[in-house]
């Protein structure tokens, strides 16, 4: 996996995460891999379902710190906007938070591991 080339793609802060990570390539990758897994993007659309607005907002948090963890600042963001959304915009917010998710993982899901 070239992760400096994927960075630019799906918005990943290459220099700092690698520093975050010790400049340990390797385990950065893996956590990669594991990334829509950590997301687990199907909890966030089950409270969406349900319209139960505290789950969205702590699967919304969950898809941040998971973000946050390898450097994806566009998609934490999107995540946060859930989490700081008013219960009228939470739909919205939501959607964007969504198809972020879907084009980072859409970049994930090419990369060979």
């Amino acid at each position: 996996m070239n992760i400096k080339a994927l960075a630019g793609k799906i918005g990943l802060d290459y220099e700092k995460t690698i520093e975050d990570f010790c400049g340990d390539v390797s385990a950065l990758g893996a956590k990669l891999k594991g990334f829509a897994a950590a997301c687990n993007i199907d909890e966030l659309k089950s409270a969406m379902d349900d319209n139960n607005i505290a789950a969205i907002k702590k699967a919304a948090h969950s898809i941040r710190k998971a973000s946050e963890k390898v450097g994806i600042a566009p998609l934490a963001k999107a995540a946060s906007r859930v989490e700081e959304a008013e219960d009228a915009k939470i739909a919205s917010a939501c959607q964007t938070l969504i198809e972020k998710y879907n084009e980072v993982i859409e970049y994930l899901d090419k990369e060979e591991y």
